[in-house]
């Protein structure tokens, strides 16, 4: 299978579904946030003498990440599943790559654990933005985002002590993630704590 071709078609595919579904409520989980994602997912694939299967894993499951957000913002991931499947098959790819990036997407849910490295890549690059200088704005988003989904007024302080607890339960799972991002997350948690 070319991958290099299948990874254009998965970026074209999730970019039209994107913008044809656009929803202004997506502050946060929307296409420009979706090329955070991959691009953090490129620079930690690196460090890692991925095969091709696998580093088009972690390429397609970082863009089809959100994508399930404009389908339905209360079951994200199970949106993502079911929209990579499809496409996926559509496009010949085989059944384990077809799992392999529905495992990745996944792992990304609350309370669950990464349990491949692909998908230990995945949950880093996903939440990168807490170890970066972005951390501040994309948080501000996140919750502009859930008051939007919600139509409800969600209290800054609640989401400042809902944010600190987050923080203190992350964690990165690759070793490249932590020694990249951990100081700068930290950084931010003791920010926002003050």
């Amino acid at each position: 299978m070319n991958y290099e071709l299948l990874i254009k078609e998965t970026e074209a595919y999730v970019s039209k579904y994107m913008h044809k579904h656009d929803n202004s409520k997506l502050l946060f989980h929307n296409h420009s946030q979706t090329l955070q994602v991959v691009a953090s997912a490129n620079d930690l694939a690196k460090s890692y003498n991925l095969n091709e299967e696998d580093l088009y894993v972690v390429r397609a499951a970082a863009w089809f990440l959100y994508i399930g957000y404009y389908k339905t913002p209360e079951y994200p991931q199970e949106a993502s599943i079911k929209l990579a499947d499809e496409f996926l098959k559509n496009a010949g790819a085989e059944p384990h790559i077809i799992d392999a990036v529905k495992n990745c997407i996944l792992s990304t849910k609350a309370g669950a654990t990464p349990d491949t490295l692909v998908a230990k890549i995945i949950c880093d690059a996903e939440t990168s933005y807490i170890g970066t200088d972005q951390f501040s704005s994309c948080n501000k988003l996140k919750r502009k985002e859930a008051a939007l989904l919600s139509d409800a007024i969600i209290d800054k302080s609640e989401w400042k002590r809902s944010s600190i607890d987050h923080l203190h339960a992350h964690q990165f799972y690759t070793e490249n993630g932590r020694s990249r991002l951990n100081e700068k997350k930290m950084e931010n948690l003791e920010r926002l704590k003050k």
